[in-house]
């Protein structure tokens, strides 16, 4: 009874889910999760470009190794880490995509990325001196720098390097490297590539798009009804993965709540039942025993 009770009470919202996404696609961006990997699902090839202007240097991506997170119902502060675009390169290394969905992004987040992200480039039993370039792009809300600029890179260095003559830093050339872009940058006089994908990643309207790439391919995905029944097929799969209500996504703490209210209603059920059938019980036993002294004082009359 609990099953069916939470069953029921999300099936009945998931038709309000689909139509409230049917509203929403005008709106939607790349810079939000579900249309990122939207798109990452239908135009995975985009990302060696996006990616290389993102990092300012060309990289060309594994396809076999293009891995795109799933809906992650889990709460932004959990352990659970699955990024939202994972790939190799042909070089041998690994680069994420992050955007964040928070204005500021914390830093010892980004220390708990890039430790995963060396788990994941080295196998048990592998010594270190395997390791391979990692580059983590976390595309910000914010101006993390406050500078206007369009990107910043961050590399270990010796901060002594810092205070001598020239001011050049002594980078660590340990193959770690973050970029983080500034989604907020905006520029009239800058035309540059990277410009253009940041704008981009703002725009909900791909006539107003720069880059042409994604233009084209965000025409297809938003204006098309190829591209519309595509994305309400991933919100359907999306759907049969988590639970919902009130049309959108339930946390991890209201899913075990729901399941909490389940199984508490089962353990009423149960407790009912089980009164029921002592009760039962009891009107049995007396019966007989009714039944008993009765012939008993028959037959002692």
């Amino acid at each position: 009874m609990g099953n069916e009770y939470l069953d029921t009470e999300l099936k009945e919202n998931q038709q309000k889910a689909r139509e409230s996404f049917k509203k929403q696609v005008p709106k939607l961006k790349l810079m939000d999760d579900y249309y990122l990997m939207m798109y990452a699902q239908r135009f995975p090839e985009d990302f060696s470009m996006i990616l290389s202007e993102f990092i300012g240097k060309t990289i060309e991506i594994v396809p076999s190794s293009f891995q795109i997170q799933e809906v992650n119902a889990t709460p932004d502060d959990a352990k659970d880490v699955r990024f939202d675009i994972t790939a190799d390169t042909t070089s041998g290394g690994k680069i994420v995509l992050e955007v964040g969905s928070r204005k500021k992004f914390n830093d010892l987040r980004l220390r708990y990325y890039l430790g995963k992200i060396d788990s994941m480039l080295l196998n048990k039993g592998e010594n270190y001196k395997d390791l391979k370039e990692s580059n983590i792009v976390i595309v910000s809300k914010e101006d993390k720098r406050k500078r206007n600029q369009p990107r910043y890179f961050m590399r270990m260095c010796y901060v002594e390097s810092l205070t001598e003559v020239g001011n050049s830093p002594e980078i660590v050339d340990n193959g770690q490297a973050v970029t983080f872009i500034n989604a907020s940058y905006h520029n009239e006089k800058d035309n540059s590539t990277l410009a253009d994908i940041i704008h981009d990643f703002k725009c909900a309207d791909p006539q107003k798009m720069k880059n042409k790439i994604i233009r084209e391919h965000s025409k297809i995905i938003k204006n098309t009804q190829e591209g519309r029944d595509f994305m309400l097929g991933q919100v359907d799969t999306c759907i049969t993965k988590l639970p919902l209500f009130g049309g959108r996504l339930l946390s991890k703490e209201e899913q075990e709540e729901y399941r909490e209210e389940g199984r508490e209603e089962g353990r009423e059920e149960a407790k009912a039942l089980y009164e029921a059938e002592l009760t039962r019980l009891k009107n049995e036993v007396q019966k007989y025993k009714d039944l008993y002294y009765g012939l008993n004082a028959k037959a002692q009359s």
